[in-house]
């Protein structure tokens, strides 16, 4: 009997993680003045253009977010950091998570102060 070879196919991964200051994620609930509207912001074009290989993490899928970082299947994170100190916590990253290396891809500075930075991966000794 012939061996079946089984292929995985890997989703990329893009990352969509909306952080206080101090590293703690939006749980659109406790304080509606730091979660951003996605009209706004250009989130609505972001899974428009991603599609299914966009996650957005959040408290309720955090420890999936994490595994994702494990397993090594982030390739890019767009991190919208909003003025605010949450003092939760809900840190979206973690002294348990391996080291990985990244790229700034761009950053745009939006009214009020928030920042979307857009992060590729990429590896030791990688330059631009």
């Amino acid at each position: 009997m012939p061996r079946r070879l089984v292929q995985h196919i890997i989703m990329i991964k893009t990352i969509l993680a909306i952080l206080s200051i101090d590293g703690c994620l939006s749980d659109n609930k406790t304080e509606r003045s730091w979660t951003l509207h996605p009209d706004v912001y250009g989130i609505d074009a972001l899974y428009d253009a991603c599609g299914d290989a966009l996650v957005e993490a959040d408290v309720t899928n955090l420890s999936y977010i994490k595994e994702l970082f494990a397993q090594e299947q982030v390739e890019r994170m767009i991190v919208y950091t909003v003025p605010f100190l949450s003092g939760g916590n809900s840190h979206l990253f973690s002294d348990d998570m391996p080291p990985l290396y990244w790229t700034l891809e761009s950053s745009q500075l939006y009214r009020g102060g928030v920042v979307c930075t857009v992060y590729k991966r990429s590896t030791i000794g990688e330059s631009d």
